[in-house]
């Protein structure tokens, strides 16, 4: 059986193909017929569960069986996908997720083994599509945080709970509105009691929804506009008259491609300039966890909680001047590890000026002191605990860590001994608020039960079995919030902990996938500033 990567193709030689989906715990399994514009022609071009069958498409379990020569002609590829419910634990920690595709009677030919890198519910796997008159099966690893909701819009399926907010995705490749207005984007008004930092943290999401929406809808419609010069030329080749007489349609399908590619663009740079305009016009209102660090929202006595941070910023190709901030809410949902195995990048302005006197050394532990101080900012009653053998993140916070700065939860584990301790520590605070918040007595805990932030500066080095039992408690428990700092595990004991974990790494170039649309953006990290003498948080 032949493995494929992420991306790779191959040619099918047969029409009945079936594809089979494992994973070590219960999935549905779906399909969907998309038109050349990438969506569907119509909800009918759904197969799943409820409807699970349309021509040459069928659902049995977690098997699909395709009989490409009775797929519509209209229909330019099919795509398989997997999810799990809504309220499942994502890919990412769900184990292993394959698929493996046969051409009948043959046994399975192909396979695709999906790494998450998110918070996936809904993956698509394989895609079979239509190439100069034959069949060929690409493996896609297209990961969507919103599960199959968010799969199945995006790709132009009506769902009936979807969110008030509006898809920017075009339905036709024709379409050139990339949002599909020319005013700024609307955003569906909060619930009752809903305060201000929580509406601009909605407001911010809401942009990079949008930007994510207008981003795919512009490549959907470049995608189209290839695909029909492509065909255009080929019937052109096709015809020996139009060989004989020097290929004269080339120019007007040239044309045409060219037209349909510069509304696409124009509509997609105006709803940039919508967004840009926007972000420019919230800046000011940002609490500081979310703020730029020269926001005025950071000088003392103006910090003032969030319901998120602020952990760096995303783009896109195709408009590189929108920079979105990457948001984190809070609690966080899950451990963030900051990758060692990234090599630090050279010293550079934290604030995107020339001051020389606020360039820092871009690594991991700069991101960490950066989110540490923002997440402090965002929650001023949250009491860190620190295990930091090397002191490289204690010598980063500086007078954070002073006397009358009561940020520490306790003593900070300088060894591996210590460090056994402190999490041991954690998970016996951890079942106490349990107890305390069963008998409704917090207020009798010694810190009343406040939240903990736990930064570790040196997974996996040197943990054993007891320690990583330890961490997995606090990480499944929630009571604890987790930042680890280090490098690749691979097949070692504490890859699944990193596995399960957020990855941001330092330098700019990586690239993290959105929910919405799967298009992976390239993030830039928050270093911070180098002097932070004058934040101050009041206990």
């Amino acid at each position: 059986m032949r493995e494929l990567a992420k991306g790779e193709n191959a040619a099918l030689t047969g029409l009945s193909i079936e594809i089979g989906v494992s994973a070590d715990r219960p999935i549905d399994v779906c399909a969907l017929l998309l038109s050349p514009t990438g969506q569907v022609r119509g909800d009918d071009d759904f197969v799943f569960y409820n409807q699970p069958g349309i021509s040459g498409v069928a659902l049995s379990g977690d098997v699909l069986h395709l009989d490409l020569g009775a797929v519509p002609a209209e229909v330019d590829r099919v795509i398989c996908c997997a999810s799990v419910d809504p309220d499942a634990l994502p890919f990412d920690s769900a184990g292993a997720l394959a698929a493996t595709a046969a051409q009948l009677p043959a046994p399975p030919v192909f396979r695709f083994a999906f790494a998450a890198h998110h918070e996936e519910r809904a993956v698509i796997l394989f895609e079979l599509y239509r190439r100069s008159g034959s069949w060929k099966i690409r493996a896609i690893g297209q990961g969507y945080d919103g599960g199959l909701a968010a799969l199945a819009t995006a790709h132009g399926v009506v769902v009936a709970d979807e969110p008030t907010h509006t898809p920017t995705s075009p339905v036709a490749a024709p379409s050139t509105g990339a949002m599909g207005r020319g005013e700024p984007p609307g955003v569906a008004p909060p619930p009752p009691g809903t305060s201000e930092p929580e509406r601009v943290f909605r407001v911010l999401t809401s942009i990079f929804e949008d930007a994510a929406r207008s981003a795919a809808g512009y490549r959907s419609a470049v995608a189209f506009a290839e695909q029909r010069r492509e065909r255009e030329l080929e019937s052109v080749l096709d015809d020996p008259r139009s060989r004989a007489s020097g290929n004269p349609m080339r120019g007007p399908a040239d044309d045409r491609y060219a037209d349909l590619v510069g509304r696409a663009s124009a509509d997609h740079r105006r709803d940039v300039d919508v967004l840009a305009r926007e972000l420019a016009g919230l800046t000011p209102t940002l609490p500081a966890a979310l703020a730029p660090w020269g926001a005025p929202a950071w000088r003392p006595g103006c910090i003032s909680p969030s319901p998120g941070v602020r952990a760096g910023t995303l783009h896109l190709p195709e408009a590189p001047d929108l920079r979105v901030p990457l948001l984190l809410a809070l609690p966080l949902r899950r451990p963030i590890w900051l990758d060692r195995s990234i090599p630090a990048v050279e010293p550079q302005d934290a604030f995107g000026a020339s001051d020389p006197s606020t360039a820092i050394d871009g690594g991991p532990i700069a991101m960490a002191r950066a989110l540490v101080l923002r997440i402090l900012a965002a929650d001023p009653s949250i009491r860190l605990h620190l295990a930091d053998p090397s002191g490289e993140l204690m010598a980063a916070l500086g007078h954070l860590l002073g006397p009358g700065r009561p940020v520490l939860g306790g003593p900070v584990a300088t060894d591996r001994a210590e460090r056994a301790d402190l999490l041991r520590r954690l998970v016996e605070r951890a079942d106490l608020i349990q107890m305390a918040r069963q008998g409704g007595a917090l207020d009798a805990l010694p810190d009343g039960g406040r939240p903990a932030l736990l930064v570790i500066t040196d997974v996996p080095t040197g943990f054993d079995p007891s320690e990583l039992t330890h961490l997995r408690y606090l990480i499944r428990d929630g009571l604890t919030q987790v930042i680890l700092i280090g490098a690749a595990d691979g097949a070692g004991p504490a890859a699944d902990i990193l596995g399960a974990s957020l990855r941001l790494a330092p330098g700019n170039g990586d690239a993290i996938t959105d929910g919405w649309v799967g298009l992976p953006w390239t993030f830039t990290p928050d270093y911070g500033p180098t002097d932070f003498s004058s934040i101050v948080f009041n206990p």
